[in-house]
């Protein structure tokens, strides 16, 4: 894989986890995907079994995809996810600009 490579994933599994976080318990989820036939994980505060995403993969020693954080180690960044009422907000937006163009 190389730096910055995206793929489209459908996350298949989430393990719960829990941090102490300023003396709060936070719970979030690893959420678990597959790419060329091996099982990876991206951290989110939402449980995305079932859905589908773009994860970005970062490559130690590299910056990050906001081009500032240095990357410590080999990883995959979540970048979005696809949710069915995303695709009709997307698809309404996408409408109305079309009526404003008199199209």
């Amino acid at each position: 894989m190389t730096h910055l490579e995206q793929f489209d994933v459908k996350f298949v599994s989430s393990i719960t986890r829990q941090i102490p976080k300023d003396g709060v318990i936070m719970k979030y989820f690893r959420n678990n995907f597959n790419v060329n036939g091996k099982t990876y994980s991206v951290s989110s505060p939402d449980d995305l079994q079932g859905l589908k995403g773009t994860v970005t993969f970062v490559k130690a020693g590299e910056l990050g995809p906001d081009g500032k954080t240095p990357i410590i180690q080999d990883a995959f960044a979540l970048m979005g996810v696809t949710t069915l009422q995303g695709l009709r907000n997307a698809l309404e937006v996408k409408r109305l600009e079309n009526e404003e163009k008199g199209a």
